[in-house]
């Protein structure tokens, strides 16, 4: 992957699909109890401080730590803000670097195809910068565009607030606009679909690789998990395989009634997080 992306979406970053994130924090090592999870507890960070493992991060020698978790758990990279709170991004840059940073180097460790990170709105609520928000998220936009740069890594800007999405996406207007022009046929096309997006009448048309990356299955994989369900396991067989995928969809259905076929689709496509 030659470069990176950078993406800005509303959600909650413990439930989004990564490999690893930058969890907002400072060196006392405060963490909102909306940060955890059944996954992520205080009592991984109470283990890791115990090991010695926050002492750099406290003492401030180093701006961010990643606590491994468990393989397929994205791992939460703290970040720490300044202890005294900061005026605006400024304050901030350094430590949102190096939390990206890290959690690029965890996610490219990870060895998946597209390494990606996430960052929510950071400094902005106990950090002291709510004066300054929209310098903020769009200072968080900038360093995001470099991480995803340097480290060739995707990077997911998650947003809980509205506001908070509403200055993203002023920032990133006032990007494009400053940007080198795109050719006019680019333009006219881009234009086109905001007309049809604003008319409320685009319909976007999407395969099953759209929930991949949530870590649900493909069209093809969904069927060999319904096929696995039956007995004699018919998606051992060479038969089976050769067949088209229509075919296969008939046969998995087999003399499931509507109901516990049903059951058997969603139990195969049930996610603990979404996906981008």
């Amino acid at each position: 992957m030659a470069t990176g992306h950078v993406f800005v979406t509303r959600g909650n970053i413990t439930r989004l699909k990564v490999d690893a994130w930058v969890l907002p924090t400072d060196r006392d090592v405060r963490i909102e109890d909306s940060w955890f999870s059944a996954a992520f507890t205080r009592e991984r960070v109470a283990q890791a401080d115990s090991a010695g493992d926050l002492e750099d991060f406290r003492a401030e020698r180093e701006f961010a730590v990643a606590l491994p978790i468990e393989p397929g758990v994205p791992t939460p990279v703290l970040t720490a803000v300044p202890h005294e709170g900061s005026a605006g991004f400024e304050g901030l840059r350094a430590r949102v670097i190096a939390g990206l940073g890290r959690a690029a180097e965890v996610a490219k460790a990870g060895g998946t195809r597209r390494p990606l990170i996430a960052t929510p709105a950071f400094g902005v609520r106990r950090g002291g910068a709510n004066l300054k928000r929209g310098e903020v998220i769009a200072g968080i936009l900038a360093a995001a565009g470099e991480a995803a740069q340097s480290h060739e890594v995707d990077v997911v800007v998650c947003l809980q607030r509205d506001v908070d999405h509403a200055l993203a996406q002023k920032a990133r207007l006032a990007a494009w606009e400053a940007a080198p022009p795109i050719p006019a046929t680019q333009l006219e096309t881009v234009r086109r679909l905001a007309d049809l997006i604003d008319k409320g009448i685009l319909v976007p048309f999407m395969g099953s690789g759209v929930s991949a990356s949530a870590g649900l299955p493909t069209w093809l994989e969904l069927l060999d998990l319904l096929a696995s369900d039956l007995p004699g396991r018919p998606d051992k067989e060479d038969w089976f395989k050769k067949l088209s995928a229509l075919d296969q969809a008939h046969i998995v259905r087999g003399d499931r009634n509507k109901t516990e076929f049903g059951e058997a689709v969603a139990r195969h496509t049930t996610a603990a997080r979404y996906g981008l």
